[in-house]
């Protein structure tokens, strides 16, 4: 049931999107001539019927292949679809097309049972207003809501259970996204050739033991992880008016280990999550948590703690369905999300969610109930634009 309630707002949208084609239609038809004619609106929608049916059918034969649900990779196949053909087995054949013979059949039922409940209408001057305002509300579910943050796979994610996750999402709906994500993202020029960025690259990476140094005094202290939203090393050690910037943070470079030399990994929070979690490099056109069959594959720090008896938490103060940030947490590790659903809606004092002095003041109150060891991450919001 939980699959079907985090899933069936993917489905909503694509209903929307099959309502303003067929209102659009309509409101050609009230332009045009003075009688409304059921049959392109009955054709249309048996149209997108079969191919929801064709959708369904191939993804039910690949779920078990593929272990994540139909994207826009699936054009590959097509473009090579003489290589693809020797890789299909009989038996998927027969499996492909008894689902679609079973989904047409139901499609066929319903379009003869509506059928006799669907009449032509006279034209009325109010259906053409009609026509336009539902036309322009269907807006609001196609995206998923009014929110900042609009749909995407991680609104299916609820779960740790892969499956589960996966059972939410629609194929269709699937496919238009990843379709639209992708595009133009293989546009990218050779800045290097790859023998000179392999021999950049394995020197950064080959290290002795003369380059490292062991400085935690506990075997499995508590960590906490905090994400500084759109900071910079600029800040530190600077005035203003002769005042610090950040007096806190410049006493405690005295106090710990400071790396004075490094740089970010992209110029997105969602580029620089799965960087610093799974040491995965960002790319200039996308990020990698939009596509959940991608992250669903990656490895994180939080899997290898949790491997070793830590709790993994993630705080943030505004939404993780947003960016995809949602599924790529709760399919890498992380045991606890909280973000301002967390938080009375009353206490929303940012256009994002919450201000980070109510999220760490929350962090504070749940630290004296957690258990040892955990591992615990904070993304601040309050440096984020609009700066509310």
């Amino acid at each position: 049931m939980n699959s079907f309630r985090y899933g069936v707002f993917m489905d909503i949208s694509i209903c929307s999107f099959i309502g303003m084609i067929l209102l659009l239609v309509y409101f050609v038809q009230i332009l045009t001539k003075n009688r409304i004619s059921i049959s392109p609106a009955n054709q249309i929608t048996i149209f997108f019927l079969l191919v929801i049916a064709i959708f369904y059918s191939i993804d039910i034969v690949l779920y078990k292949e593929w272990r994540f649900r139909l994207d826009d990779s699936i054009i590959l196949y097509i473009q090579g679809l003489k290589e693809a053909t020797h890789f299909i087995d009989y038996s998927n054949t027969i499996k492909f097309i008894g689902c679609l013979l079973f989904l047409s059949g139901i499609i066929f039922y319903i379009a003869v049972k509506a059928k006799k409940y669907l009449q032509p209408s006279t034209f009325k001057k109010s259906y053409l207003i009609y026509s336009l305002i539902l036309c322009g509300l269907l807006i609001i579910p196609l995206r998923g809501g009014i929110g900042l943050a609009p749909l995407s796979p991680s609104w299916a994610y609820h779960s740790d259970n892969l499956f589960a996750n996966h059972l939410s999402l629609n194929p269709l709906w699937n496919f238009i996204y990843t379709l639209n994500q992708n595009k133009g993202s293989n546009n990218y020029s050779n800045y290097l050739q790859d023998s000179e960025a392999k021999i950049t690259f394995d020197s950064l990476t080959n290290t002795s033991d003369s380059s490292s140094f062991q400085f935690l005094k506990q075997l499995k202290p508590n960590i906490i992880l905090i994400f500084l939203e759109s900071f910079t090393s600029n800040f530190l050690n600077r005035k203003h008016k002769e005042l610090e910037i950040t007096p806190h943070l410049n006493s405690w470079l005295k106090k710990g280990v400071y790396f004075d030399n490094a740089y970010a990994s992209g110029d997105r929070t969602d580029k620089g999550l799965p960087a610093v979690l799974s040491s995965y490099p960002s790319q200039s056109k996308t990020s990698i948590l939009k596509y959940s069959n991608k992250t669903d594959k990656l490895e994180s720090i939080a899997d290898q703690l949790h491997l070793r008896g830590y709790t993994n938490y993630f705080y943030y103060g505004g939404d993780l369905l947003f960016a995809g940030m949602n599924s790529y947490f709760l399919a890498n590790g992380f045991n606890h999300l909280i973000d301002k659903e967390s938080f009375d809606p009353l206490s929303y004092n940012a256009k994002w969610g919450v201000h980070d002095h109510l999220l760490f003041r929350k962090i504070l109150t749940d630290l004296d109930t957690l258990s040892s060891p955990f591992f615990l991450n904070i993304l601040t919001i309050s440096s984020h634009p609009p700066y509310d």
